[in-house]
Order: C-alpha cells, then structure tokens, then sequence
C-alpha cells in the first residue's frame, strides 16, 4: 500500500510523541525525497506545500528558520538548499504581520477553551493580560479550533488571521501593543 510523505510524517510524529527531534529529522527527510521531482517557486500553491509535507495555513516562517539552521550541516546538498526554499516559500502568519506599519482596529482572540491546557502561555494571556486590551481583544470560544488571532480592520472587516498556539505572553502582548489601536 502507497502511502504519502504527508502520511508518513502523520505516523512519525504519533509514534515518537515524546522524541520530536527525531520526528521532525524523518518529515524533513520525508519533505526532502518529496522535493526531489518537484522544483520550489516564488509562487508556491497550497497544494504544492501540502504534497511537500508543509501546512502553509500554520507554517510560520520562523519554522523554516529553524529548518535552515538544521540543515546547516547539508549547505553542500542543494536538494537541502530546495527543502527551505520550498519552505520559505510556503510560509505564512506571524512573520508576515508582524512587518510594516499596519494597524489593525481590533482583534479576535478565537481557541477552544477545552485545549488550554495545552498552551499555557495562552492561559496565561487570557487570565493576567487580556484585560488590559479589553476595549479592542476580545477572547472567543469556539469549539475545535486551534489558537488564533484574529485581525480586522477600521471597517471591521478581518485583515489577517494568525496562528497563535506557540506564542509566548511576551510575545502576544507585544504584537497587540505594537499593531493595535488602543
């Protein structure tokens, strides 16, 4: 039976939960043999990182910073050279917002309260630093969903959206300082 690099990566990671290391090694040597046919371009579609073994609703581009660093070792290997460029090209969230001089108007903070607990930075936010954006933050359950922050502009219409799960307190409270109107 064939299976996908996305796949495999899926089976890794749920069968070596507590060795990460080792399950990020195998999905970007997955990533790596899948990249192998499949020249990266300025203009990389979702589908494409998909069937590269990336999520470019969640891949920050901090993420393949890491994954350069990584690779550091293979700089002679152009195909590891391929692998953070297709990367690169597929990231999203943070990174982008987080450049230029746009303000946002308010902002959604959108999770489920029940994953919590998984995210204790978030717990953290929302119990000692939300309330000091109360006037344009506000805190939304929704069940099953992921950690995300929600932007809009002066119409009220969302601007950007970003996936916030791995943000510390400091580094949420900075963002909100820094690109809302408060």
């Amino acid at each position: 039976q064939e299976q996908t690099p996305a796949a495999w990566t899926t089976m890794a990671t749920r069968a070596c939960r507590s060795c990460a290391g080792a399950a990020l090694l195998l999905a970007l040597a997955l990533a790596l043999a899948v990249l192998l046919a499949a020249p990266a371009s300025a203009e990389t579609s979702g589908a494409a990182c998909t069937q590269a073994g990336f999520n470019p609703d969640n891949l920050e581009c901090s993420t393949c910073d890491r994954l350069e660093r990584a690779l550091a070792g293979y700089a002679e290997n152009a195909r590891a050279a391929q692998v953070v460029d297709t990367c690169k090209a597929c990231c999203t969230g943070a990174d982008d917002a987080l450049q230029g001089d746009e303000l946002f108007a308010s902002a959604d903070l959108v999770l489920d309260p029940g994953y919590l607990s998984h995210f204790p930075d978030l717990k953290t936010f929302i119990d000692t630093k939300a309330a000091a954006f109360s006037k344009v933050l506000k805190v939304k359950s929704r069940w099953g969903r992921r950690p995300e922050l929600v932007l809009y502009d002066a119409t009220g219409q969302p601007a950007s959206s970003l996936a916030v799960e791995k943000w510390s307190v400091a580094e949420l409270e900075g963002f909100l300082h820094s690109k809302l109107h408060n």
